[in-house]
């Protein structure tokens, strides 16, 4: 019989009972230090807190768990469009975009740990800037501490860690509103792009309108300036003023043949050199009479030469000729002149004449440009009521669709509004982001259980190496069996005055180490369940 076969027994119960309490130093110990290091390692780790926001996206669908398991497909499992869609608003909430909007908000990029991360970084990576390698590992570090979920099919729940409890929540908030922001930027960018285009052709045609109504305004100032209408443009006028112009023409004619008539009585009576003869007085009526002439012309573009006004200035020039002839009678009659009364009428009519032939010359002279700029303004006439025509007709096309444009700005407006109050009604916060008030990070119920459960491990193990090394007998009937021999009987363990004192320091040691791992593992406790 080899040694295996011999040494080959059974235990039971009684005998691991022994073991344990033959090896419970070897059991306790390790446990206790395991226990002791584990929950002191949880109180050493930096907490992290989490804060979370849930968001709504349109109707809302919650299933209960007895209804979901009645469903088609595994229970536990979204269906695939759900996670598609999960995984578009994860991508798009984890996307740079989203995290450097979130960065710039809350300033995060103002840490001293990671300033010094991001210079430790820089011998790595040189082809890099210390600001895009902070940026990098920042938006690193918030992807790992931000996770996106379905609470339902509708449900989207954002959660957020950190270190801080607000900094959590700051995060959780921004992260939810930025999301909102974007979406109904999205979904309001074909209303914004119609309401845009609106308004520029709006600008362009309101430009359009405001030119066109410019020219037609300027033609009808020009149309009022050259005093265009009907009365002073007939045919009949023109005529009219033709016709004084030639009977103008035949008395100045007839009125220089008697003038010369005249000249050649006063050269034969002596008298030739009072033909010359003038005066202040009737220079300043000559201008006045002159000047009135003129203003011929500007009255007969208004009115028709039988108007009213026509006929009071053609009196007024009547009246100047009279006190011309008037004014030359009294100068004569101041002459000492030795010729009788015969002579002294003869260069009164003389003189006279010579006043009257500048009159008749200038209204001769007015009354056929007028003719002229009447007849030519009466050629242009239907060209001006063509041009104004267009004029008015491209003003009220401009206004036509100016008008079209302001409804449809309008429209575009209203329909902004209603889509935006329906975006917001589909993006909406259900649960609002909250500083949370105890970290979930370390978990230190669950710490306390793998230290327990590793404590015991290492324990255990310990109990049971020690049993594979230890080949002493252990029972009287292990003697026997390995022996082949009948044992008489038993001396116990002696313990000798020199290996008594070593043993006793041995057991106080242990107990030593065994009381301060005890009130350590109390305090930890303690201070676990008060915070």
């Amino acid at each position: 019989m080899n040694q295996v076969e011999k040494t080959h027994h059974r235990l039971d119960l009684r005998d691991v009972w022994a073991i344990l309490k033959k090896r419970k130093l070897l059991l306790a110990i390790p446990f206790l230090a395991v226990l002791v290091t584990v929950l002191g390692a949880s109180f050493l780790v930096t907490p992290i807190y989490e804060s979370s926001t849930t968001i709504l996206l349109g109707k809302s669908q919650l299933l209960s768990r007895s209804i979901e398991s009645m469903l088609p497909g595994d229970p536990g499992y979204l269906p695939i469009q759900t996670e598609q869609k999960l995984s578009t608003i994860r991508s798009q909430i984890l996307s740079s975009g989203f995290l450097a909007r979130l960065i710039q908000d809350l300033k995060l990029d103002q840490q001293t740990t990671l300033d010094k991360a991001a210079e430790a970084a820089t011998s790595e990576f040189p082809g890099y800037t210390k600001e895009e390698i902070k940026y990098f590992l920042l938006i690193d570090r918030m992807r790992r501490n931000i996770y996106v979920r379905f609470r339902g099919e509708n449900l989207v729940e954002i959660v957020c860690r950190s270190s801080s409890p607000q900094r959590a929540a700051d995060m959780a908030s921004s992260l939810a509103r930025i999301f909102i922001e974007e979406n109904l930027k999205y979904e309001l960018i074909g209303v914004r792009e119609a309401l845009e285009f609106s308004d520029e052709q709006l600008a362009i045609y309101k430009r359009k309108l405001d030119d066109s109504e410019q020219r037609l305004k300027a033609f009808r100032q020009q149309t009022i300036k050259l005093n265009l209408n009907e009365v002073s443009t007939n045919s009949q006028n023109i005529r009219e003023i033709t016709s004084e112009a030639d009977a103008t023409r035949i008395e100045l004619a007839s009125l220089r043949q008697r003038r010369e008539e005249l000249k050649q009585t006063l050269q034969a009576g002596g008298l030739s050199q009072y033909s010359r003869f003038s005066s202040s007085q009737l220079e300043s009526l000559r201008a006045k009479l002159l000047n009135s002439v003129s203003d011929y012309t500007t009255l007969l573009t208004r009115y028709s030469w039988k108007d009213p006004k026509v006929l009071s200035l053609t009196n007024q020039t009547k009246n100047i000729l009279d006190q011309i002839a008037s004014q030359v009678a009294k100068e004569i009659e101041s002459f000492q002149l030795a010729s009788d009364q015969t002579a002294k009428s003869t260069l009164k009519e003389y003189l006279i004449a010579s006043y009257k032939e500048s009159f008749l010359q200038k209204k001769q002279e007015v009354l056929n440009q007028v003719a002229k700029n009447l007849e030519r303004l009466l050629a242009k006439q239907p060209d001006y009521e063509i041009t104004l025509s267009n004029l008015e007709k491209e003003v009220e096309s401009s206004r036509k669709l100016y008008d079209a444009f302001v409804q449809q700005a309008q429209g575009s407006q209203i329909s902004q509004q209603v889509q935006q109050q329906q975006a917001e009604s589909k993006y909406r916060i259900l649960e609002p982001a909250s500083a949370p008030m105890k970290p979930v990070m370390p978990n230190r119920p669950r710490v306390t259980m793998f230290g327990i459960a590793l404590g015991l491990a290492v324990g255990l193990g310990s109990v049971i190496m020690s049993e594979i090394m230890d080949h002493s007998f252990r029972k009287v009937e292990e003697v026997e069996e390995y022996l082949e021999l009948k044992v008489i009987g038993t001396i116990p363990r002696i313990v000798s005055l020199d290996n008594a004192a070593p043993a006793s320091r041995a057991r106080f040691v242990t107990t030593a180490v065994l009381v301060v791992l005890s009130l350590t593992l109390v305090v930890l406790i303690f201070k676990f369940a008060t915070s």
